[in-house]
């Protein structure tokens, strides 16, 4: 073989090489784009599960079980003794809750918020 051969091989490998290079970098760039997607459908998947579902539904309903204690309290207040400060404090608190309700409610497609949950929210 002659210097020749031996520039002429190594000119070869370096293209080849550059051009897996480049294919590489296309490929990587490609599945970069494609990530976005990947985590939707994972992120899809994960809400419709199960257990996602019934977490937020258990949260859901511990919430509306407070907000109904509260109710209670208050009206038993204002009925009685007619604590305004003590009534208003519970009211801005039933309030907060309402909002966490909300926002709970709000992670749930609608069919799976429970039926008691949807009924607080309307009345609030």
């Amino acid at each position: 073989m002659s210097i020749q051969d031996d520039i002429g091989i190594s000119s070869r490998l370096f293209w080849y090489s550059m051009l897996v290079v480049i294919i590489i970098i296309f490929a990587t760039t490609a599945l970069l784009q494609m990530k976005p997607e990947w985590l939707g459908y994972e992120r899809e998947a994960y809400t419709s599960s199960h257990q996602y579902i019934e977490g937020h539904q258990t949260a859901m309903m511990q919430i509306a079980s407070e907000i109904r204690q509260l109710d209670s309290r208050i009206a038993s207040l204002e009925e009685g003794s007619g604590e305004t400060e003590l009534s208003h404090r519970l009211g801005l608190q039933r309030g907060a809750l309402v909002s966490q309700l909300r926002m709970e409610a709000a992670r749930l497609p609608d069919a799976e918020v429970p039926s008691e949950v949807r009924t607080i929210l309307d009345g609030h």
